[in-house]
């Protein structure tokens, strides 16, 4: 059975190529980003990070290929996605180039802020989730990836989270949906616990938040993604966990105004976009118990929204930025801030986006 290593999606927030080259030794960090060549040639960032869809992916085959196994058929769709036991997947990738641009990006954060920790949380795309060796072995080691990423980010200074690790751990549980291109709640929080632990904070355990059910009848996004009848079939349920601290959330919005909610989820919306209400521009909350010199600057993408929330329970202030929607000049409204930490939250594919390490060098004041 050939191996799909060439079968890529391409980016979910992306419209980037999916070319992956060899890596090569990075020039040492400098005061600015060091940046190397893309894997492919790029769309404004504007366009490629606003569009969240899944472009088309490379491949040997023209057409939907399907891979019967012991446990079930995989039926790998001409957009690099693919349909498996009652879900859709996406498969993990990645652009050496685009990375180390990405890292030298995010590490220039540690001399805008140099008393604060900067880390990265990559989050693993929904394969992880996929026990069946016949599948996996179609697919590029997400860990192998990982790792990869690990070496290339790390030498810019930068705390590049094991969040692979934590989700492995816990790939047999309700990690991503299987109608939407997101990773539940639930997933997110062993990201965000091992966030914590590797600033050497503690981890408040998920069975002290208040869980609520909002939707046992959710259809998310993948329909629309694929155009294939059977994820019509497929439904999903979104469980939110509450924290028990008192907070404040300040929202500016896409419109730019202002809300102030008294939770950072919305029960009543039964979808995705309960989590931080939605994706927004520029978000504050603050946690009154908690230290109030110990802040958060986080700089995220739509799969942030489910992470942040849990934040509350280690943080005074958290500060949220969308580049997506906020061209905010950051280095220069917020440099004297007295953040203790800088928290990067992206997907797999964005973080091998071109359009993402040009939105955080225009947040950090390198380009217009």
């Amino acid at each position: 059975m050939k191996k799909l290593t060439a079968l890529l999606v391409c980016a979910l927030l992306s419209l980037t190529g999916c070319g992956i080259e060899n890596v090569t030794d990075a020039p040492a960090p400098t005061d600015a980003p060091v940046t190397t060549a893309a894997p492919a040639p790029a769309e404004t960032a504007e366009t490629a990070a606003v569009t969240e869809t899944a472009a088309a992916a490379t491949s040997d085959t023209a057409a939907e290929t399907a891979f019967p196994t012991e446990k079930g058929t995989a039926r790998f769709l001409e957009n690099g996605m693919f349909i498996y036991d009652g879900a859709v997947y996406t498969q993990p990738w990645y652009a050496p180039g685009v990375l180390e641009n990405y890292g030298s990006t995010t590490g220039y954060f540690g001399t805008i802020y140099p008393d604060a920790k900067v880390s990265v949380c990559i989050i693993p795309c929904s394969a992880i989730r996929i026990d069946d060796p016949d599948v996996q072995a179609l697919l590029t080691d997400q860990g192998y990836i990982f790792t990869q990423m690990s070496a290339i980010i790390g030498k810019y200074g930068v705390n590049f989270v094991d969040t692979y690790g934590e989700m492995y751990a816990h790939r047999s549980e309700y990690t991503h949906f299987k109608t939407d291109h997101h990773w539940t709640q639930r997933g997110a929080y062993y990201a965000y616990k091992a966030f914590v632990e590797s600033i050497g904070l503690t981890a408040t355990p998920l069975e002290d938040f208040e869980r609520v059910v909002i939707t046992e009848d959710y259809h998310g996004s993948l329909y629309g993604y694929t155009g294939d009848e059977e994820v019509l079939t497929f439904s999903d349920t979104v469980e939110a966990f509450f924290t028990k601290k008192a907070l404040t959330m300040t929202v500016t919005d896409q419109a730019g105004g202002t809300a102030v909610y008294p939770d950072a989820i919305a029960k009543w919306s039964e979808s995705y976009s309960a989590f931080l209400y939605g994706d927004n521009p520029y978000t504050v909350i603050n946690v009154p118990e908690n230290p109030q010199d110990k802040n958060v600057l986080v700089f995220k993408d739509s799969y942030g929204n489910a992470m942040v929330p849990f934040l509350a329970e280690n943080f005074g202030n958290i500060i949220v930025v969308d580049t997506r929607y906020n061209p905010m000049n950051v280095a220069a409204e917020l440099g004297d801030y007295p953040f203790t930490d800088v928290l990067f939250i992206n997907n797999l594919e964005a973080a091998n986006s071109q359009a993402w390490y040009e939105l955080y060098m225009r947040a950090a004041g390198l380009v217009g």
